[in-house]
């Protein structure tokens, strides 16, 4: 499938809707919810928390996406709002894209 991130490249970026692919935005929407659950944790757990989940983002879109190192670097200019949809634009077509897939193989009645 071809994902446009505009703010690495105007080309759109060949992905592959793998299972790998799927799994690793997955497991990066848990680390999301988990960076929100801030109830009895102290103010350097949370920041450490948000840290990380920085660093999982990048390491995310530089996979899926096959990031060269200027692009990467490229990551770390980006506001918080623009990381958010990046992130929900390459996730949403990922998942949306392994739905449709499982529809289409369904057999016809």
């Amino acid at each position: 499938m071809k994902i446009t991130v505009k703010e690495f490249q105007s080309q759109p970026f060949v992905v592959k809707a793998s299972n790998r692919n799927i799994k690793k935005a997955i497991k990066l929407q848990l680390a999301a919810s988990k960076i929100d659950d801030t109830q009895d944790k102290s103010m350097a757990e949370v920041s450490e928390n948000t840290l990380a989940f920085f660093d999982e983002e990048k390491a995310f879109l530089c996979d899926v996406l096959k990031l060269n190192a200027k692009q990467a670097d490229m990551f770390d200019d980006l506001d918080f709002k623009e990381t958010g949809d990046v992130l929900g634009n390459v996730i949403s077509k990922l998942l949306n894209n392994s739905q449709e897939a499982k529809v289409s193989e369904e057999p016809k009645k």
